[in-house]
């Protein structure tokens, strides 16, 4: 934590010095050459991992410059496929040049929400190059200071109409990481979650909670009434139904697994 503290630090001195032009391509050019991902981030993705199995069909939904595709790729293997989704065209760019050599990995240019519309208005943080928090402007409610931040235009679907489109048969795993905007990707997903019944891995922000409880959410409910139950990814090592007593406030990912038929 306190390296990434030192590294805003720097980037925000260089913001002031040099402004945000200058400032985005030495951002640039660090991700480039650098390993980025946080010691959190890792071990999230390394339990993710262990619920995916080799073949796996995956929509990796706010796919950022690709360490989860990545991951899961090599885990699902070449029968496997993964479908990124990066709306901010700076950064989808990142992330088809990083996944060009994983055959298994499709990008798309593209923002999920409930429905299809040429333009949605979507946060940029100025000065940094391939933002992990870029937001759809509509529900960013988490952030508060919008003067940072730029607006582009960007195309949005809804995963059902994606996955008409393209035909698909099978689906294991959705991870969502959406930055405020994971319900209205759900309800975008209405036919599909009752036909395939995938695991889902979502961060749901805190900002997102009810009576201080993440799974009140209205993204949660709606989740939990198609019959899955609730588990929060933390320091933990394993799953476990959601439980007031186990549940840590520090952590905002969860994951939604469908109830065994019996």
């Amino acid at each position: 934590m306190q390296k990434d503290k030192i590294k805003r630090d720097i980037f925000d001195l260089f913001n002031k010095v040099f402004g945000h032009s200058f400032t985005r391509k030495g951002h640039h050019l660090y991700k480039s050459i650098f390993d980025t991902d946080s010691r959190f981030e890792k071990e999230l993705i390394s339990k993710t991992l262990m619920y995916l199995n080799s073949g796996a069909t995956v929509l990796d939904i706010g796919a950022n410059i690709g360490r989860w595709a990545i991951s899961i790729s090599k885990k699902t293997g070449p029968q496997g496929t993964i479908h990124a989704f990066e709306p901010n065209k700076e950064t989808f760019d990142f992330l088809t040049n990083r996944t060009k050599s994983f055959k298994n990995v499709i990008a798309h240019n593209v923002a999920l929400s409930s429905g299809e519309r040429e333009e949605v208005e979507f946060l940029i943080q100025k000065g940094i190059s391939c933002p992990p928090n870029a937001a759809i402007a509509e529900t960013a409610s988490q952030i508060r200071n919008k003067e940072d931040f730029t607006i582009i235009k960007v195309k949005s679907k809804s995963i059902d109409g994606f996955l008409e489109a393209n035909n698909i048969k099978t689906l294991d795993f959705i991870k969502i990481d959406v930055e405020g905007h994971e319900l209205e990707v759900m309800r975008g997903f209405k036919k599909g979650l009752k036909r395939f019944k995938p695991i889902l891995g979502i961060e749901i922000l805190r900002d997102k909670w009810k009576n201080n409880n993440p799974s009140n959410s209205d993204v949660a409910q709606l989740i939990l009434k198609e019959g899955y139950i609730m588990g929060q990814f933390n320091e933990l090592t394993i799953f476990y139904e959601f439980d007031e007593a186990k549940f840590q406030q520090d952590f905002q990912n969860f994951i939604f697994i469908p109830k065994p038929n019996k």
